[in-house]
């Protein structure tokens, strides 16, 4: 993930710190070609995000995420669809 929920200067501290977590973090991720072989021909058209959290998807599977924020949202419809704007 790239995306730190308490990423704002002022709760981080240090730029090169990341950190492994067992709960899908939520934002601006990526994942590799196997993973998205996997998981591409069964992904839901909406909650992705609780889906992915599901043990049968997570699979014992962890991520990491920057305690500073890599990414940026500029407010336009994105992979939700604008279903939720």
């Amino acid at each position: 993930s790239a995306f730190a929920d308490n990423g704002q200067p002022q709760h981080v501290h240090d730029p090169s710190a990341v950190y492994r977590s067992d709960f899908f973090p939520g934002l601006g991720w990526v994942m590799t070609q196997r993973l998205w072989s996997e998981l591409g021909p069964k992904w839901p058209k909406a909650f992705w995000d609780d889906w992915l959290r599901e043990p049968a998807n997570r699979r014992g599977r962890a991520s990491i995420r920057p305690e500073v924020s890599r990414s940026y949202t500029y407010g336009v419809k994105g992979v939700s669809s604008g279903q939720f704007s």
